[in-house]
């Protein structure tokens, strides 16, 4: 959960970065996945996905 969250401060600072260059477009896009992330809806599998890979490559 601690990368969801991270991901979204990083996500919002960059959306305060595109409106201050003026980019706006950029800058709803970016808030929008914050939000996303932020919402519960998506989950964090990147643990899951690396092991995987690492039992892949163990074989």
């Amino acid at each position: 959960m601690n990368r969801l969250k991270k991901a979204t401060a990083a996500n919002r600072a960059a959306a305060q970065v595109q409106r201050e260059a003026g980019r706006e477009e950029a800058a709803v896009r970016l808030e929008a996945r914050a939000g996303e992330l932020e919402s519960g809806r998506l989950t964090d599998r990147t643990d899951d996905a690396l092991a995987i890979v690492r039992f892949a490559f163990r074989r």
